[in-house]
């Protein structure tokens, strides 16, 4: 791997209670950096909820991860913020229930203990593999962090590292507000584009049921 930068950074390692990290990607809060993202560490040994100022080496195989002033020059991120008219123990059920999902989520069941490092996959008809990934943070009704590969067709599959979908879920009275963050994205590939069309599709879906108990049903009749 290429070293694209050494800096010093105060970060807040949210894992295991102590790793040593080889060049593998972890989820980090950086002091100066913009949150949510995934940075590689080499050599570095840490425990979670430390604070301290540690030499950070973000490497990469490609333009997918950036450091200092370029961050994000040519990395996408999808976002979303989106108000529904219910609790936020019906929002966060209608995420993790199998069940519910398949009323929005292009017909798909949601399939995961929701548990950190469980894997997590949205099987359509016939158990059809639509998405994979791996539970990366969860704290039920407030937020759910898995990675994202997409397997519904041969041209959306190829961006690596595999992406990153944040749901975090904010009670307003009895209304709950949706932010969902899809980020990862090398370019304007397939994924890219589908996923940008698919998520608006995904949150009106969910907003319907969920206000009204039915499913959204929209005529993409050419």
């Amino acid at each position: 791997m290429k070293a694209l930068a050494i800096r010093e950074k105060k970060i807040h390692i949210v894992g295991s209670p102590e790793i040593k990290i080889e060049g593998t990607p972890v989820y980090i809060d950086v002091e100066g950096l913009p949150d949510r993202d995934f940075y590689y560490l080499i050599g570095v040994r840490v425990k979670a909820g430390d604070s301290a100022l540690l030499k950070v080496i973000f490497t990469s195989l490609d333009k997918s991860c950036f450091t200092g002033d370029n961050m994000g020059d040519d990395k996408l991120i999808l976002k979303y913020d989106i108000y529904i008219a219910a609790p936020v123990n019906k929002v966060w059920q209608a995420l993790t229930d199998g069940s519910v999902t398949k009323q929005y989520f292009y017909g798909c069941s949601v399939r995961s203990t929701c548990k950190k490092g469980a894997p997590i996959s949205y099987l359509g008809d016939g158990e059809f593999n639509m998405l994979d990934g791996e539970v990366l943070e969860v704290k039920p009704e407030k937020r759910l962090v898995t990675t994202f590969q997409a397997l519904w067709a041969d041209n959306v599959g190829k961006d690596k590292p595999w992406r990153v979908v944040f749901w975090d879920l904010a009670p307003i009275g009895e209304a709950t507000k949706i932010t969902l963050v899809h980020d990862q994205f090398a370019g304007e590939t397939a994924a890219y584009k589908q996923s940008a069309d698919g998520w608006n599709v995904i949150l009106s879906s969910l907003k319907t049921y969920l206000e009204t108990g039915k499913p959204l049903i929209l005529n993409q009749a050419a």
